[in-house]
């Protein structure tokens, strides 16, 4: 068990006199919480229970990471070639549309999958006949094939979002908001029977829809179908089935897509194989979210991760100290709002709310934020690696206490979490929602690893040697004799050096239980006082002969006194 010792409150070093009044006080308050917090847990919790919470936050790391490694060598090494036979067909001149269906009928057509895109809508204007758009829309569904192997290391190709919003105006032309007077008794041609049970599961458990367009004119992509088929611009439709399409790997890797990662990393890297072979390396839209892509071509070396690193700790420091600036300004308007309520008959004290420094915070976070989603290419991923600094600094502040965690947890924290974003910048974003996650648990199990092995034991060793001084000084009380022997144990103060591995400290420490021990034995043996008060100073006086003769050969440390 790591030794610790009380820090008495007039031995605590003023380093810093600048310090505002309340920052003494909120993390001595934090301390507090922390300290009963923790010994709750530790009556609470056995110490079997916490190796098994130990081994599970371990387990689910590491499962995570087998299946990052597993999803990146099946996908990633090379090409996802689920496109590969129409490379020579597809419309260059179109729109290629690109849907993910499981179990797909024959007679599935391009009408069924601009349903699914407009949904929610109602056609006023309707295209003339469901013959005239097939003309201008082949619609393909996918044969097996088999995957095709290529070095992919030398050519990345890089999804980046176009920022530009446009109002879809010619949607208003063939779409409006659904009228039931006009539409009632009338049967649309994009309507097909539903039977009762099929809406039930719909409502249930609704279908993913996972639908690309790729075009290499980016107008194409804004135009609805109604404008495609009065242009002449043709869309061909290619339907992928997980369930049958080798491309999606073996039953291991399909189940991973199907209930986890999902098919828009797949869908991207098939387009993209596509993309590489052109020129003009085109345009993405995903038309169930709305995000708008494009390709360009990118030469990423190994020195990227340097760039990644430096990224990671420039992101990190500057969420960190604009969240704990926040934090102050909070807690300090938390503390006056309740000393006025505390005065509440003074009308006198004013009440200062932080409204500048906390809207000046608001407007950093709000920046830093949209700096990130440039960054990550996802505002999703930001908010989540904003929320992941903020867990690890607060528990930097408020649970790191003992010298080893704070000298050796950061480290771990850096590394977990500079991993995620070599990963992340290295690969352009490819499962780094899954590679966050598994960052994440890593760095979830160093805090309960830390906590346990450090932070815990110290805690429950202040609060013992706390007990025994305070069961010592009242013992000492209750005789009411030997006022010398009573201020040779209560007033005098045993130093107690802090060393990894001092021989000195054990010999210190059981000098210190010699002398509680012998204290408890002149309060039962009053008679033999003064052979006790001549052992009592001699076990004082040996300690005080220790210490003073280590402090010259020990390397600097804490020094604290109980």
């Amino acid at each position: 068990m790591p030794a610790e010792a009380i820090l008495l409150q007039d031995e605590i070093p003023r380093r810093n006199t600048r310090r505002h009044p309340m920052a003494g006080v909120r993390d001595r308050l934090f301390h507090a919480l922390f300290r009963r917090l923790t010994l709750t847990y530790a009556r609470k919790v056995p110490h079997s229970v916490r190796r098994i919470i130990e081994f599970v936050f371990l387990v689910q790391a590491v499962i995570c990471l087998c299946l990052l490694v597993y999803i990146h060598i099946v996908f990633n090494h090379g090409p996802t070639t689920c496109l590969r036979h129409i490379e020579n067909d597809w419309p260059k001149s179109g729109v290629l549309r690109v849907e993910v269906v499981r179990n797909v009928r024959t007679d599935y057509s391009i009408i069924e999958s601009y349903e699914k895109e407009y949904e929610n809508v109602n056609i006023k204007k309707q295209l003339d006949e469901k013959e005239e758009i097939e003309k201008s829309a082949h619609s393909i569904v996918e044969a097996p094939y088999t995957n095709l192997s290529i070095d992919n290391e030398e050519f990345l190709e890089s999804k980046i979002p176009i920022k530009t919003k446009f109002k879809n105006n010619t949607l208003n032309m063939l779409y409006d908001v659904k009228d039931s007077e006009e539409s009632e008794g009338k049967r649309l041609p994009f309507e097909r029977a539903i039977s009762d049970m099929e809406k039930l599961s719909r409502m249930v458990w609704p279908e993913e829809k996972y639908i690309f367009e790729y075009a290499l004119e980016y107008g194409f992509l804004r135009l609805s179908p109604g404008t495609r088929q009065k242009l002449n611009i043709s869309v061909m439709l290619v339907v992928l089935d997980p369930s049958r399409d080798s491309c999606f790997g073996d039953p291991l890797a399909r189940f991973i897509l199907d209930e986890f990662l999902g098919y828009d990393d797949v869908l991207m890297s098939s387009i993209k194989y596509l993309a590489e072979k052109e020129n003009n390396k085109g345009f993405l839209r995903n038309v169930v979210s709305g995000e708008h892509f494009r390709f360009v071509s990118m030469w990423m070396a190994r020195t990227a991760y340097l760039a990644a690193i430096l990224v990671m700790f420039i992101f990190t420091l500057s969420v960190s100290m604009l969240l704990r600036f926040s934090h102050h300004q909070i807690f300090v308007f938390i503390v006056e709002l309740l000393q006025m309520l505390e005065n509440w008959n003074n009308w006198t004290i004013p009440i200062l709310f932080p409204a500048a420094p906390l809207l000046t915070v608001v407007l950093a976070l709000v920046g830093m934020e949209a700096i990130m989603s440039e960054f990550f290419n996802d505002t999703t991923t930001a908010f989540y690696v904003i929320l992941t600094i903020w867990l690890a600094d607060q528990y930097d502040a408020i649970c790191c206490h003992t010298a080893t965690t704070k000298r050796h947890w950061l480290r771990f924290f850096y590394l977990y979490h500079g991993a995620f974003y070599a990963y992340h910048y290295r690969f352009n974003g490819q499962y780094s929602s899954l590679a966050l996650v598994t960052s994440w648990l890593f760095i979830n199990h160093s805090m309960v690893y830390f906590f346990h092995h450090y932070e815990l034991p110290a805690v429950l060793h202040e609060e013992h040697i706390s007990d025994a001084v305070n069961q010592t000084q009242g013992d000492g009380t209750g005789s009411g004799r030997d006022t010398n022997n009573q201020r040779a144990t209560s007033g005098h103060r045993v130093r107690i050096l802090r060393r990894n591995g001092d021989v000195n400290y054990q010999s210190q420490m059981n000098n210190f239980l010699d002398l509680l021990s012998m204290r408890r034995t002149r309060t039962e043996n009053q008679s033999n006082n003064a052979t006790e008060d001549g052992g009592v100073n001699e076990v004082l006086r040996r300690m005080d002969e220790d210490g003073d003769a280590s402090e010259s050969n020990l390397r600097p440390g804490v020094e604290t006194e109980v």
